[in-house]
């Protein structure tokens, strides 16, 4: 049941459908919707991303080099896909700090919650990245991840560390 509700989600967002709370890239000046967070109930919060939308996101893609993350990832040996990396760069503080408001607001610490971070294609690898700074933020036990059509994005050394800390 969780799969088929993260697939309708995604597959909203692909439909331009990005809801109350729309997640934004901004790219030479332009403001593009790439994501949504959804606010379950009381104890729950998806953070969904769509995938490669126009021929510059695709572009991004293929850009195979790899850069250190550590000014990100503080704990993370390893490197990344560039590509995927700058993108989560320039979005990974606004959602961890839109994230934390909305647990102040509601009386709560943000590793109270479950999480649940979902993505396909781009959106995937993106959500691999905030999973994983969310975990280091809050060493949350109550993580989910669902990816479909994810790029490998981590070499060997960061794919371990992923695998071992956030699943």
């Amino acid at each position: 049941e969780e799969i088929k509700q993260s697939t309708q989600r995604l597959s909203a967002l692909s439909n331009d459908n990005y809801g109350n709370d729309p997640i934004y890239e901004i790219v030479q000046d332009k403001v593009i919707p790439i994501g949504s967070f959804n606010f379950q109930n009381a104890n729950g919060i998806i953070i969904s991303f769509r995938g490669a939308d126009n021929l510059d996101e695709a572009l991004q893609t293929l850009d195979k080099s790899t850069v250190s993350s550590k000014k990100d990832f503080r704990l993370l040996e390893g490197n990344i896909h560039r590509g995927y990396y700058e993108t989560f760069q320039g979005i990974s503080n606004l959602v961890y700090k839109y994230l934390l408001q909305y647990a102040k607001k509601q009386g709560k610490d943000l590793k109270d919650y479950d999480i649940t971070v979902e993505g396909y294609s781009r959106g995937g690898s993106l959500a691999n990245l905030i999973a994983l700074k969310i975990y280091e933020e809050t060493n949350s036990e109550k993580m989910n991840v669902f990816t479909y059509g994810a790029s490998a994005i981590f070499d060997s050394t960061a794919a371990f560390y992923y695998a071992v800390k956030v699943g």
